[in-house]
């Protein structure tokens, strides 16, 4: 949209009589093309990262309960002591003779005076301004009007919607415009700033901000990620690319960034991305991969997947736009200080939270966390400072832009992050409030997330709301088998991210906060029976014989892979004190579908000798196969053969000298009797 601001020589939103008048005439009376549903938000799927999952209303806004008659098309963002405001808009569907009237309201000074004007009820008017009539009949066609406020009370004529009034301090003054009938009773009527810029040697206090978009999560959490989520993610980047020097940082779920890049990593959502992190002054968040429930996580022993979760969290937008500030996490939902603590030990220090998050109303910016390490530290999401989707994107993103201005007066040092969330918040609105913060000005003091917790008080301490902690029933136990299930088959495909990624991914997924306890652990139960089968895709024979003729021999061990993949096994032998090995453990490679591996044995005994042959994984986790054999050795030991060569030896010894006896008595029968 093309913006019109009336600069001049007096700085922000200056100009002179005749500029203000031809501005006017030419607006006045305009008929726009597009009809009243035009530029009205879009709705997505999901929940804002600043709800509370406790009750998903934090942030969010009700439609209003009539049609919306009267439209903002511009506004001037910041106003110098001598220049002009101007506000126009859109009127359709209401009666010819129509008219606005305009009240201006004394400066927001007070908490009160600022929620009275955002509830649309300020009080006490400075003035009231002539009555601008609506040329032509807006119940045909859109019309467009407006009118400007020049604050150098001039005494030239200004024209019959241009008017002069002079404001002597710096600060945020609400507008109201009332959209009349014929019979002067009010149709409606919406509440705008008019935000005054200092005096070139007045200071203020400003308002430091830490604008922080966020992807969301997607509704599906595998697959392509729907048009609607890419066109919605495109347009918050593109507002982020059109103003390069506005610090901010990006807050993406990880899930939703790896399979965009999985989907189309030269694509224009990658290129937004990618193109918006560029500047030196934005930053990327840290994130686990999918939205968790972690105080659930930790109060059930899972702290192991909370670190899964953070590792993968990084790699993940490490290898697709750059490494991530992983001490940074912006998180929906309560947390308790063992929570916080077991983030902390990942090195997650820096947590912003709802709003509902904290006990009682928690401080301004960044502040200590009662019951946590020292080194933690937390900061609140104000409601009021979540883009939702408006009816009015252009009103609403300067309505903000005003709210945030006023409360540098109304809280000194005030701190806030403004969130817009793609498919929650609207495009148009943040594109408007981008190009408004962009602009020079002395009410805002931008910065990211990090700078914000570098400048954190930590004398300030916020208490923590209690978390409701969920019961995960099974969950915990079987995502434990689960997930050793998975380290043991890693061990046998050493390298082979192809391999492993698709059970990871899968048991990651599972642990989505979103998930009943039925559907997480029927995911998980479905990730353990692929992994079985794999595992169990590794046999040997069950019983075998082996003869062996020799002390030192070997026998042919068949290992059978019905994966269609080589993998590495651990081959464990155990045997009595009969049987010995040069080693009790081997590791092998299975190539094929059939691979021989010798077993090198060596007897000490004739005879039969039980063996036990275990195949496992290489972190010796699980048995993949097992099998009882019988080792029969027909070899004769050294001692065997010196006795029987003794026993041979005695024989003929024996023999022979058995034979000379009985050749000699032979003789001495034959020899003649004297």
């Amino acid at each position: 949209m093309r913006r019109t601001h009336l600069a001049g020589p007096d700085g922000i939103g200056s100009g002179r009589p005749l500029g203000r008048l031809v501005v006017a005439v030419v607006l006045l009376g305009v008929t726009l093309a597009f009809g009243p549903d035009a530029g009205a938000g879009t709705n997505g799927a999901g929940a804002s990262l600043a709800t509370d999952r406790a009750t998903r209303s934090v942030g969010e806004a009700s439609p209003p309960p009539d049609p919306l008659l009267i439209r903002m098309i511009d506004q001037t963002d910041t106003v110098g002591p001598n220049g002009d405001f101007s506000a126009f808009f859109e009127v359709s569907e209401v009666p010819a003779g129509s008219s606005l009237a305009v009240d201006l309201y004394p400066r927001i000074t007070t908490q009160a005076g600022l929620d009275a004007a955002a509830r649309r009820a300020p009080t006490r008017s400075m003035a009231t301004f002539p009555v601008v009539a609506i040329d032509g009949d807006p119940s045909v066609a859109p019309v467009s009007t407006g009118f400007v406020i020049n604050l150098s009370a001039s005494d030239a004529p200004l024209g019959p919607c241009c008017w002069s009034y002079r404001l002597t301090k710096a600060g945020v003054y609400p507008v109201r415009v009332r959209l009349r009938g014929p019979d002067k009773r009010v149709i409606q009527s919406v509440v705008t700033y008019l935000v005054r810029g200092p005096e070139p040697d007045q200071e203020v206090d400003p308002s430091t901000l830490a604008l922080v978009v966020a992807s969301g999560s997607d509704a599906a959490d595998q697959g392509p990620v729907s048009a609607d989520k890419r066109s919605a993610l495109g347009e918050l980047t593109a507002s982020l690319s059109a103003h390069r020097d506005v610090p901010a940082s990006l807050a993406l779920n990880p899930n939703l960034v790896g399979r965009l890049a999985s989907q189309d990593p030269s694509g224009p959502a990658m290129a937004g991305l990618r193109t918006a992190l560029e500047p030196a002054g934005r930053e990327l968040l840290g994130a686990p991969y999918v939205d968790l429930d972690v105080a659930s996580l930790v109060h059930a022993d899972l702290r192991d997947e909370l670190k899964r979760q953070a590792e993968r969290g990084s790699q993940v937008l490490g290898e697709s736009l750059g490494d991530p500030t992983a001490s940074t996490w912006l998180m929906d939902g309560r947390l308790d200080a063992e929570s916080v603590n077991a983030l902390g030990v990942l090195g997650v220090e820096r947590l912003a939270l709802p709003a509902s998050a904290y006990r009682n109303k928690a401080p301004a910016g960044a502040f200590g966390l009662v019951g946590t390490p020292k080194t933690s530290r937390g900061t609140s999401i104000d409601p009021d400072a979540v883009m939702t989707s408006a009816t009015d994107p252009i009103l609403a993103a300067h309505q903000q832009f005003g709210h945030l201005a006023a409360l540098g007066t109304v809280e000194p040092g005030a701190t806030r992050i403004v969130l817009a969330e793609a498919g929650i918040s609207d495009p148009q609105q943040v594109a408007e409030f981008v190009a408004a913060v962009a602009e020079p000005g002395a009410f805002f003091k931008l910065e990211t997330m990090t700078e914000l917790f570098d400048q954190g008080d930590d004398a300030r301490q916020a208490e923590l709301a209690a978390p409701q902690i969920s019961d995960l029933g099974s969950y915990p136990g079987r995502l434990k088998e689960a997930n050793a299930r998975l380290d043991n088959y890693s061990s046998m495909v050493p390298g082979r991210t192809d391999l492993i990624e698709g059970p990871t991914e899968a048991l990651a997924i599972a642990a989505r906060a979103d998930l009943s306890n039925r559907d997480r652990t029927a995911r998980v139960a479905r990730v353990q029976r692929d992994l079985d089968e794999r595992l169990g895709a590794i046999s040997i024979p069950a019983t075998d014989r082996v003869t062996l003729g020799a002390r030192d021999a070997q026998f042919p061990l068949p290992i059978r892979n019905d994966l269609g993949y080589p993998v590495r096994v651990r081959i464990h032998l155990s045997a009595p004190d009969r049987l010995s090995f040069p080693a009790e453990d081997i590791e092998a490679v299975l190539e094929q579908e059939q691979t021989v591996v010798p077993i090198h044995v060596r007897t000490v005994a004739t005879g039969d000798t039980p063996l036990t042959i275990t195949v496992m994984s290489p972190d010796r986790g699980t048995t993949l196969s097992e099998g009882r054999y019988r080792v029969r050795s027909t070899a004769v030991s050294g001692v065997g053969i010196l006795l029987t060569v003794g026993a041979v030896l005695f024989l003929v010894i024996w023999w022979g000298r058995h034979w000379s006896q009985s050749r000699g008595r032979h003789a001495r029968r034959r020899l003649p009797r004297r």
